[in-house]
């Protein structure tokens, strides 16, 4: 009986063991939840007619690996002639995930460099999540990583 007891302390003695290793040793991957792009195109297709332009997003699902683009279409004086268009979805690679999670960390660690206007363009892309807050992007060299993301 008292061999039985020993067995099982021990037991659970290396489950806590095992369970502090994983969870302090072994890097975990952040869930960011949906990870929101909002490109800059809202400023780039401005037309000087009331306001026509269009609004293009992108959704990104890390844990389900997928990627779906999406479209407004604003008429000036009219208002929104469609929302939330489907345009195109995709299916993300692991590399590809592995890609974005390193891009979304190093945005989220370079946040206060990244959104200065250093070229003084006064365009962004916005990048969101469920985890993390707003973050606009000027930075050129940033945005052009990101569009190769969706481009492929």
């Amino acid at each position: 009986m008292k061999k039985k007891i020993f067995i099982f302390v021990i037991g659970i003695i290396f489950g806590i063991f095992l369970n502090l290793f994983y969870n302090y040793f072994i890097p975990q991957e952040k869930d960011y939840g949906l990870i929101t792009v909002v490109t800059y195109d809202r400023f780039t297709t401005l037309m000087n007619d009331g306001g026509t332009h269009y609004n293009r997003k992108y959704l990104i699902n890390l844990n389900k690996k997928e990627l779906k683009k999406y479209e407004d279409f604003y008429k000036g004086f009219e208002g929104y002639q469609y929302q939330d268009k489907l345009l195109y979805e995709k299916k993300l690679s692991n590399d590809d995930v592995n890609n974005i999670r390193l891009l979304i960390e190093d945005i989220i660690n370079n946040k206060e460099q990244y959104e200065k206007d250093f070229e003084h363009r006064y365009i962004f892309y916005t990048i969101s999540s469920e985890i993390f807050e707003e973050i606009k992007v000027y930075d050129s060299e940033i945005i052009k990583k990101i569009e190769k993301i969706y481009a492929q």
